[in-house]
């Protein structure tokens, strides 16, 4: 089946011309991650809108995104102090990653952001999906640091060993001494899994994971992956989902009722939900919605 195209010159027909506003696919998407706060319909094809989008006359979009909610939730299930710690003081997960694995300048600020913060990023993600060292490698240098494990010939064929020394083997050896808790998680999660074909994520959902009794090796570690990595997304995005469905019950319908402006949902992209609302509401619409954000982790969720 040919690949949509959706960029705007070729998708004009979504657009309604008496209004020049654009009108969204709203057919059904089986995905964990695309639900908007409305319910059961997803609309497709949109990633280029956010940035070729503006808000009618009079109209703002205002913008919160959750900030770093996966890496909160897996300090959450983890339960790893450091973690833990990184959060509880207000810190940047990747300048304290890039700071205690490279001795980068602990304000993120001061750091190399090719060197530094983006193979902490990279790996900090890649740790809980199970990446492994050649993905890192492929995503650190599409990243831009060109430089990164230059040499090695295991980045460069998975067939072959890592060389010693390794950047993106030395990482994950240090981030997962660094982070112990981490690997710990990673560890009982693969154990459940065996022992039940399944895991279960934050708000008690069953996520199979009964490939872990195949006798493929490649559908072992696919379910490995499974049941490492979609607890911690499951949770993040049930977090997320919790909140726009607070933001849709306490802010929008009430708007709706009182008719006192324009506040409808317009996108989530991510971790990132929209609204569009009158330009005269828009900072109040801005602070309920941080303001309801779901608490439920032992670490602040917190929105920017």
């Amino acid at each position: 089946m040919p690949r949509k195209n959706t960029t705007p010159a070729t998708n004009l027909s979504w657009v309604r011309r008496s209004s020049s506003r654009i009108l969204p696919d709203r057919r059904p998407v089986n995905s964990l991650h695309s639900t908007p706060i409305t319910g059961a319909k997803s609309c497709n094809g949109h990633g280029w809108v956010r940035l070729a989008f503006r808000a009618a006359l009079g109209h703002r979009l205002v913008s919160c995104d959750l900030s770093q909610i996966e890496l909160r939730v897996l300090a959450h299930l983890s339960k790893n102090k450091a973690m833990i710690d990184v959060f509880r003081k207000g810190r940047d997960p990747h300048a304290e990653t890039a700071h205690r694995l490279f001795g980068a300048p602990k304000a993120k600020e001061d750091q190399d952001e090719s060197q530094h913060r983006l193979p902490a990023k990279k790996g900090n993600f890649g740790a809980f999906m199970g990446l492994s060292p050649t993905g890192l490698t492929e995503q650190v240098r599409a990243g831009g640091n060109i430089a990164w494990a230059a040499g090695c010939p295991g980045c460069a064929d998975p067939r072959a060993e890592h060389q010693t020394g390794c950047a993106s083997v030395e990482f994950f050896r240090e981030y997962f001494r660094l982070y112990q808790g981490v690997k710990q998680y990673i560890q009982d999660r693969h154990a459940e899994a065996r022992r039940t074909g399944a895991v279960l994520d934050l708000y008690g959902r069953r996520i199979d994971c009964s490939g872990v009794c195949s006798n493929a090796p490649r559908i072992v570690r696919d379910a490995e992956r499974i049941a490492q990595a979609t607890p911690v997304q499951a949770s993040a995005d049930g977090i997320s989902k919790e909140w726009m469905a607070r933001i849709w019950s306490r802010l929008i319908k009430p708007a709706h009722r009182a008719g006192n402006g324009y506040c409808e949902p317009w996108a989530r992209v991510h971790d990132d939900t929209l609204l569009e609302v009158s330009r005269p509401l828009a900072q109040g619409v801005r602070r309920q919605m941080l303001a309801m954000v779901p608490q439920r982790l032992c670490v602040e969720t917190t929105a920017e």
